[in-house]
């Protein structure tokens, strides 16, 4: 009798949308999180004689496939300072394979450029669960007058 209580108790609480409360997470572990990496991007960018440039605004675009068409799943838009550093250090929503890099002078003095397909180094792996690890991506940039 106590076995068909606890039966017929869990059966209501489930039809009343209780379920995962009656049954427990068991066999299942039950885990709530949002996917997310550590990433630290270093952009330099310089003009034709190595020279630092400041105020370039530097988009970095994130993708987890290969392709162009691969649509991104977030963005981060950076200034570089006066040693002409764009510098991201922070949490990105999932492991970045590729970063796309929109280079622009606002000044008009430099030409816009672009870099594709840039692939982050892998400094710590993940838990194989909701984070992913730490990745790191170094790059310099040269840009041309107008």
């Amino acid at each position: 009798m106590k076995n068909f209580l606890k039966s017929f108790g869990g059966l209501i609480l489930t039809l009343l949308g209780f379920g995962t409360m009656a049954t427990g997470c068991f066999p299942f572990r039950c885990e709530y999180g949002c996917p997310h990496a550590d990433f630290r991007a270093e952009i330099n960018v310089v003009d034709e004689q190595g020279k630092p440039l400041q105020g370039i605004r530097t988009v970095l675009r994130y993708r987890n496939e290969a392709g162009y068409d691969v649509p991104y799943y977030q963005s981060d838009t950076l200034y570089t300072s006066n040693m002409g550093l764009a510098l991201f250090d922070g949490t990105v929503f999932s492991a970045p394979a590729y970063v796309d890099i929109v280079y622009e002078d606002l000044s008009g003095e430099y030409m816009s450029s672009d870099t594709y397909g840039l692939q982050p180094e892998q400094i710590h792996e993940g838990d194989k669960k909701w984070y992913g690890g730490s990745y790191a991506l170094y790059y310099t940039k040269e840009l041309k007058k107008k």
